[in-house]
């Protein structure tokens, strides 16, 4: 009977081992055909890429510095997967390249799965071998984007004006130095001294970029020549249009110790924490500074600021700081003659502070005050911006002696100190505006003002202390019986 029992259950375990594998087989067959269809590799020649773009152009690089980042996108449009064999750059490449693509570091990757209906982000960053060329040099070279299946690669071209510089960093001069290279910038990293002693003479057209947190340290002289077709720039070194209204890229030209006859003269100084410093806080050393026909903005501090220090300021366009755009502290001596100070509105910020500000102290800790003797002229200019007080002349010291000789023919927004400008000024309210500041021309628009009209400068014999007070700031002659108020004056005619 046993031996019965196991011939009947014998080909039963045979059969069971071949179903199981038939079973087995099948679940395997409808996983394979439930896999998504996006990742099902094709190699077809058929399924090409494409790309965000043709070209990747860089804005001028600087030989030796890591350009900005410019990014890439490689679609699939296929319902399939494609696998890219390799992303390189072209032999004998001009180019250094940092390459990420999906955030995979490599200056060549090879074996990239991209899944059907998607992308992938690639992020480039180039760098250029110095030359002896000094006017910017254009280079060209290409990634190849090789898919398997496809004998041709995908180009992508790559396009650079480089551009050779002189780099700074941490250093000083030892002996007296002129900076006149127009075709190569000067780059200072880690700030720049000049020795007292010493002096550093800057040409026209001279372009001066500084790193973040770098300054041009003045305890020697500074002479900045510009001219107005080829003023001397100071700015960050971002060069994207994206950063060419944002401050606190660098720091700022620091007049210290007891430096004498500087002069700072048809220059464009933009996008630092502060323009202009001129002395320091609780000493009483007084350096001096004379700025004339400067456009000074974008500054996260000031525009331009003095402890305690001499400022003559003529011509001048000052414009959007977060303190102020002037702010003059613990005294000292200033002189103010048709400047345009104020705000653009170009900036969100929010500002709690006048656009000028004089004061005969500073405080520099709670309750805690130094302070100066104060002389002060303020002569035809225009202070505006968006707040209902942008002048504020504040006097804790009165014994110290100080001296305000005149306070005249200025266009001033304010809500404060009436009693005493009125007579002699005009007081602004909202309804002035600049001529077209959209475009940059910040002129006083007389047909939004008050009638009152700046003073004739030769009653005060301004013209023989300060020649450049007969042209405005585009270097239009004043008419000097009929003056605006302001670096520019609205009714002259604009240079062609």
């Amino acid at each position: 009977m046993d031996q019965t029992r196991k011939q009947n259950n014998s080909p039963k375990r045979r059969h069971w081992i071949p179903v199981f594998l038939v079973g087995v087989l099948g679940i395997l067959l409808s996983l394979a055909s439930c896999r998504p269809q996006d990742e099902v590799v094709t190699e077809s020649p058929r399924d090409v890429l494409y790309t965000s773009a043709d070209t990747i152009r860089f804005d001028t690089v600087i030989t030796t510095l890591w350009s900005p980042t410019r990014r890439l996108r490689i679609f699939n449009p296929n319902d399939q997967a494609v696998t890219i064999s390799n992303i390189s750059l072209g032999p004998n490449s001009p180019f250094e390249l940092q390459m990420y693509v999906n955030g995979r570091p490599g200056t060549m990757q090879s074996d990239i799965l991209l899944r059907g209906k998607d992308s992938l982000l690639i992020l480039l960053n180039i760098n250029l071998r110095s030359t002896q060329a000094g006017l910017p040099f254009l280079l060209r070279d290409s990634i190849r984007i090789q898919t398997k299946g496809l004998s041709q690669a995908k180009i992508v071209q790559l396009e650079a004006w480089g551009q050779n510089a002189i780099f700074f960093d941490g250093d000083s001069i030892t002996t007296n130095t002129t900076w006149a290279d127009q075709e190569r910038p000067y780059y200072i990293k880690n700030s720049f001294l000049v020795p007292e002693g010493k002096t550093l003479t800057i040409k026209e057209g001279v372009r001066v970029y500084s790193f973040e947190s770098s300054n041009l340290l003045v305890l020697g002289k500074l002479l900045v020549q510009g001219t107005e077709a080829k003023p001397v720039i100071f700015t960050g070194t971002r060069q994207e249009a994206r950063f060419d209204l944002q401050p606190n890229q660098w720091g700022a030209i620091a007049i210290l110790g007891n430096s004498r006859g500087n002069r700072i003269e048809h220059a464009i100084i933009k996008n630092g924490l502060r323009g202009i410093q001129v002395g320091v806080p609780q000493t009483t050393n007084k350096p001096d500074c004379y700025i004339g026909n400067c456009l000074i903005r974008a500054h996260q501090d000031w525009g331009i600021c003095a402890f305690g220090g001499k400022v003559e300021a003529i011509n001048n366009i000052i414009l959007d700081a977060s303190i102020n755009a002037v702010g003059f502290y613990q005294g000292g001596d200033y002189t103010l003659i048709h400047n345009t100070i104020g705000y653009s509105n170009a900036f969100g910020f929010k500002r709690d502070y006048p656009a000028l500000l004089v004061t005969d102290f500073y405080e520099y800790a709670q309750s805690q005050f130094s302070s100066g003797k104060l002389t002060f002229t303020m002569l035809n200019n225009l202070v505006y911006g968006s707040r209902s007080n942008e002048f504020s002349f504040l006097i804790l010291y009165s014994n110290l002696g100080h001296q305000v000789d005149s306070l005249l023919g200025n266009a001033i927004r304010t809500d404060t100190n009436l009693s005493a400008l009125r007579p002699k000024n005009t007081i602004l309210d909202r309804t002035f505006r600049f001529l077209d500041q959209e475009n940059g021309d910040f002129a006083y628009d007389s047909t939004k003002a008050p009638s009152g009209k700046a003073r004739e400068l030769a009653t005060f014999g301004f013209l023989n202390s300060y020649p450049s007070l007969r042209n405005d700031f585009r270097g239009v002659p004043r008419n000097q019986s009929l003056l605006d108020p302001g670096a520019l004056n609205a009714r002259a005619p604009k240079p062609r």
